[in-house]
């Protein structure tokens, strides 16, 4: 049984078929698809991904170009400045954490545990009191 959403949208994206395709017609394209699949290389992929990434790239900057023109058109057609347009939102400082001291130790192994969370392995079983550092 063949998907027809598959072989829609693999129909589209081939334009020898068009949605008429015959399921025949179909196999043939999915079947010499795979081949292309199979006899391409890692090098290959890599390769296509390098390119592909520097069209990003360059797709980014111009897009990027053509909104900066934009925003500069409307501002100068407002005639606004930038402190027009507010004070830019600054990111809150980041609050660092003191750490948290430690208050149990096994001497033995020197193995410690701040008393928050789950005790751990090798505190089971054993009274917390004799391990508590004072």
């Amino acid at each position: 049984m063949v998907n027809l959403h598959f072989v829609n949208s693999h129909a589209l994206s081939h334009p020898e078929l068009s949605r008429n395709a015959t399921k025949d017609e179909f196999k043939h394209s999915l079947s010499t698809d795979q081949k292309d699949i199979n006899m391409t290389t890692y090098q290959e992929y890599k390769a296509k991904i390098a390119e592909l990434e520097n069209l990003a790239e360059t797709a980014r900057k111009s897009e990027l170009q053509a909104a900066k023109e934009k925003i500069a058109a409307i501002m100068r057609d407002y005639g606004l400045t930038l402190a027009d347009l507010g004070p830019v939102a600054k990111a809150k400082p980041v609050k660092t954490r003191a750490p948290v001291p430690t208050k149990y130790r096994d001497d033995a192994t020197g193995q410690t545990w701040t008393g928050r969370g789950r005790a751990p392995k090798w505190l089971e079983g054993k009274d917390k009191e004799q391990y508590l550092i004072k």
